[in-house]
Parts: structure tokens; sequence; C-alpha cells
């Protein structure tokens, strides 16, 4: 199972019975901004059950952090669920550099549903190209909610 917005200690914190060692095992695994449980079990009907079980329960209580099993990518995950709703997405990127659209771009056939985005590391970018008023790049700054939000 894969998970955004959750570290690995508070999501293993939220099951502790899950992760004593019984079966089926459940362990897991910090990646760059996501957060991995891996769920084992024997490879027979039962485990399979088991496993069936725990996925549930860890998707009732995890809820929107949960974002894919197997070996489904945030990326595609988003791309699908705009094909889906046949909506498409553009960025406008400051301190990621590109990386939104970069991951999403290594997906194929990713232009279906994103179309692009503008990358504005300067606050001349972020007024001239993005429209962020100069009040807001001024008082609250660049980085800031009021910069994403305008």
């Amino acid at each position: 199972m894969r998970f955004v917005g959750v570290g690995e200690s508070l999501l293993a914190a939220q099951f502790p019975k899950l992760m004593d060692g019984e079966r089926p095992t459940v362990a897991p695994y910090a990646k760059p901004g996501e957060v991995h449980l891996r769920i084992a079990d024997a490879d027979d009907e039962a485990g399979r059950e088991r496993v069936r079980q725990v996925e549930q329960l860890i998707r009732a209580k995890a809820g929107e952090h949960c974002y894919g099993a197997d070996e489904e990518t945030l990326p595609e995950v988003i791309l699908a669920l705009l094909r889906r709703e046949r909506q498409t997405l553009a960025v406008a990127e400051s301190c990621t550099g590109g990386g939104i659209g970069a991951r999403l771009t290594e997906v194929p056939g990713a232009s279906d549903a994103f179309v692009g985005g503008v990358i504005s590391y300067t606050e001349a970018v972020k007024h001239a190209h993005l429209g962020v008023p100069e009040a807001v790049l001024e008082g609250p700054g660049a980085v800031s909610h009021e910069c994403a939000v305008a």
C-alpha cells in the first residue's frame, strides 16, 4: 500500500497491533515523499483473505492518505483520476523547480491530462507570468500561502 501526507512513524503508530510480527506481517518503508506498507502472508486462500482484511482496515483508518497499492505510482494515480474525471492539470512551480511536471511526464500518455507548467522561481516571473500581485510578493512573500493561491 502507498501513502502520502503521513510519516512512517505516525502511520505505524496508528496500527501497533499490526506491526507486532503476527500474520500477516506489516512493514512500513519510508520513501522520498511517501510511505509504503508491505503486507505479506502465506500464498494461499487463507493468507490472501487475511491480507485483504488488513488492507481494508488500513484503508478505513488511513483514508485520504492511502493513494494506491502494488506498483501504482502517485503520478499514475493522479493522471488516471484526471482522465476518469475528464479534467486536465497545469502547474505553477517554484521551489520544486519543475519536479511535479517532470514526475507527471514520466508516465506514458501524460499529455492527455497534463497540459504543462511554469517554473516561476523569481518574484519577477511570479508577477509577470502568473499574475501574482506585487502586494502579495512584498507582504506575505513569494513563499507563502497567499502567493500560492494568487
